[in-house]
């Protein structure tokens, strides 16, 4: 691997154009309105959790959680192309419902994965830049990467196998835990941070606690059929009357997992399950809360959305030593 990300050749500058060029075209031509092209997707992709939800066996863990990645990762990807501005006031999914026909469903689907395949060629052409893929000379419209002779890749499989393992023993009970267990059984399990890292606000502690009442809030929605859009002060209140936070400190919390369209990449729907429709109504993303971390969670929202990454270091020092 390199230290530095190398610059593309101008093929494969033009190819990286051409592509984001046909994403943003897709994307925009699912609704002329944001906020509906916003729900057409995430209710998409609530809905078919939702199923896959009820039926949910431990011995699919894995198909299920790759599932997951790809639905999320896909939406991430459409998301990011739809225009920033959102509109005033509140979502009235009902009402939006009764106008949307198969097709918009139809056409969301074939939106995210059309985005799993565009993630695929984003991962190559990231992969070239740091020095992990050659390419062969392009044909016409066809790029085709080989693997580069400094970086086989034999230990990074290995890593993934490994890593695969892991994720398959965590998620085998994630579902049953998310709903059974007690909360504070739940916070001494899983925080392995510092309790008192201030996110501005709130600190970890609190926020494991919100986290862990909406990944429970977020699954009953979905298995009692109720509809992924909800009020932000609804939700907020939601959290405050199943933990211990002050409204301020609610209200914090839900700002540090909304999602930002365009925010950085290194914020995912992992990290910022809650999506914006307007300015008063959000989409929840329950398989976000489910699978994501919030131990990477605190660290990066501490990073990108706290006191910034000295003072995170500064924190994770004192805890460490």
């Amino acid at each position: 691997m390199l230290n530095k990300k190398r610059d593309f050749p101008p093929v494969l500058s033009e190819a990286s154009e051409k592509i984001e060029r046909w994403r943003t075209a897709l994307v925009r031509n699912l609704h002329e309105r944001t906020d509906v092209a916003i729900y057409i997707l995430t209710a998409k992709v609530y809905y078919e959790f939702a199923i896959l939800l009820i039926g949910y066996r431990p011995q699919f863990s894995s198909q299920f959680e790759h599932y997951v990645r790809n639905e999320l990762f896909g939406l991430q990807f459409a998301l990011s192309a739809l225009n920033k501005s959102l509109p005033q006031g509140i979502f009235l999914p009902n009402l939006i419902d009764s106008i949307l026909t198969s097709k918009d469903n139809q056409q969301a689907k074939d939106v995210l994965n059309f985005m799993s395949d565009y993630s695929l060629v984003r991962d190559a052409l990231l992969t070239y830049s740091w020095g992990g893929y050659e390419f062969e000379n392009p044909q016409q419209n066809v790029i085709r990467f080989i693997d580069s002779p400094d970086w086989p890749g034999h230990r990074d499989h290995a890593q993934r196998i490994l890593g695969q393992v892991t994720k398959d023993e965590k998620s085998k009970g994630l579902i049953s835990n998310a709903v059974i267990a007690p909360l504070e059984t739940k916070l001494e399990q899983i925080i392995d941070i510092p309790s008192s890292l201030p996110l501005g606000g709130l600190n970890a502690k609190q926020f494991f606690r919100a986290w862990l009442a909406s990944v429970s809030y977020c699954i009953q929605r979905c298995l009692n059929g109720q509809s992924p859009v909800i009020k932000k002060s609804t939700f907020i209140e939601t959290v405050q009357n199943n933990t211990s936070l002050k409204l301020s400190e609610a209200e914090r919390f839900v700002d540090l997992i909304t999602f930002e369209i365009n925010a950085s990449s290194c914020l995912t729907l992992f990290h910022c399950p809650l999506v914006p429709l307007t300015t008063s109504s959000l989409a929840v993303i329950p398989s976000g809360f489910i699978f994501g971390n919030p131990n990477t969670c605190v660290q990066r929202l501490a990073v990108h959305r706290g006191l910034g990454l000295d003072h995170f270091a500064d924190e994770n020092q004192k805890y460490t030593f």
